[in-house]
């Protein structure tokens, strides 16, 4: 776990505590047999990372939590390492997918989708949403975008016409979803819908 959460004592993910470290070296001295960290780590990565044969619902649900408002009730769904949501939105041949993940997990408004990718030193992370009521939109794009909440996001085009999903590369690659399910909470907590009469 220690290897997973730092990412290897990766410097760009900024992940690694001093004791991290020590307890890493000292279950060093239970090994019997020397190995090469960043080859365990990259064999560690691809056996939990596998997704042969998962369909979309299968990497949505692989890892999420649900956070509820009094009205609105979102999920928020980590997808498997180097699994990004650019690759999910592409995989996608209609919003029905999406819409019965939300139907699974009590009929939830809609999804927020995290990935992480590393390659070498380099560390990138994408954050995505789909909102089953367009109106909706407006509302936590703009409050995910705020630049209190030091997530640095770009916006990125998505490879269907589809107007209720936004895309975004996070800049500030520290903010994982430890950091985002509070802002998220905080959203649905004080989440009121625009009256339509």
């Amino acid at each position: 776990p220690i290897l997973f959460d730092t990412f290897n004592f990766s410097p760009s993910a900024g992940r690694t505590t001093e004791k991290d470290k020590q307890i890493y070296e000292q279950l060093l001295t239970y090994r019997t047999l020397p190995v090469d960290d960043s080859t365990l780590f990259k064999d560690l990565k691809q056996c939990a990372s596998t997704t042969t044969g998962m369909s979309v619902q299968d990497l949505l649900q692989k890892d999420v939590k649900q956070v509820s408002g009094p009205n609105i009730r979102l999920v928020i769904s980590s997808l498997p390492s180097e699994y990004t949501v650019e690759k999910l939105i592409g995989q996608l041949k209609t919003m029905k997918d999406i819409d019965e993940f939300l139907s699974n997990n009590d009929n939830a408004d809609g999804v927020i989708m995290l990935s992480l990718e590393t390659t070498n030193d380099e560390t990138k992370r994408q954050l995505g949403f789909y909102i089953k009521k367009y109106e909706h939109m407006l509302p936590i794009n703009e409050y995910i975008q705020r630049g209190e909440h030091n997530l640095n996001l770009r916006e990125r085009g998505i490879p269907i016409n589809q107007a209720r999903i936004k895309l975004f590369e996070q800049r500030n690659v520290q903010a994982s979803r430890k950091q985002i399910l509070p802002l998220i909470e905080n959203f649905a907590k004080d989440f009121a819908p625009q009256n339509s009469s």
